[in-house]
């Protein structure tokens, strides 16, 4: 019995999720985006986050001033269509 080979196993689940082909992962993009200041300046960053990734990069930052403020998250239903 042949062993499969986890290196074409590996290479193959990279291929089909999108987020695996993202330059960066979306913890970076949402360390890099709490680093700036002002509100303006994070949403601005938060629109130049690959498509396939924002939603979970604007998860992160949220949770993150919800965790901060120890406020409930925000509803991200109403940014998502805002977006749209």
């Amino acid at each position: 019995m042949k062993k499969p080979d986890i290196q074409a196993k590996l290479n193959q689940l990279r291929e089909t999720f999108s987020i695996a082909r993202a330059e960066r992962k979306p913890r970076q993009y949402a360390a890099d985006i709490l680093r700036l200041r002002t509100k303006e300046e994070r949403r601005a960053a938060l629109d130049k986050v690959p498509v396939e990734i924002r939603s979970i990069v604007e998860f992160y930052v949220a949770e993150h001033f919800a965790k901060v403020f120890k406020r409930p998250l925000p509803s991200l239903a109403r940014r998502t269509a805002e977006s749209r």
